[in-house]
């Protein structure tokens, strides 16, 4: 049995995530977080967009929309957002990584999803 451990949240759309303020109610972020295990430097990444239910009404407008990697909030908060993906990281269980990236990836899209040799 592997040992999760969330490694970090990086944001490439604003210079520091855990003091962004959104100007507005409406806002999406693309974040990547770096997974990896206890006994294990490396880590993966897992890629997610933050946004508000009024980015998605003035993007898709009454469009009907399938939602994977999303984290959908009210108010950014980087604690509450790192205490509630730091969770869900450790609510997976596996016996080895590749099971544990799988079943991660039904939430956030996994770096190595489409990698036939992995």
């Amino acid at each position: 049995m592997i040992i999760p451990i969330l490694r970090g949240i990086n944001c490439f759309d604003v210079e520091n995530l855990e003091s962004y303020r959104p100007t507005s109610s409406s806002f999406s972020l693309i974040i990547e977080v770096d997974v990896g295990t206890s006994n294990h430097d490396g880590t993966d990444i897992f890629q997610f967009r933050v946004c508000t239910a009024e980015w998605l009404q003035e993007k898709y407008h009454d469009e009907i929309v399938f939602l994977r990697g999303v984290i959908l909030v009210t108010n950014f908060s980087y604690p509450a957002l790192r205490q509630r993906i730091e969770k869900l990281v450790k609510s997976i269980s596996a016996d080895d990584w590749k099971e544990y990236a799988i079943k991660l990836s039904r939430w956030g899209q996994w770096e190595f999803e489409d990698d036939k040799d992995f």
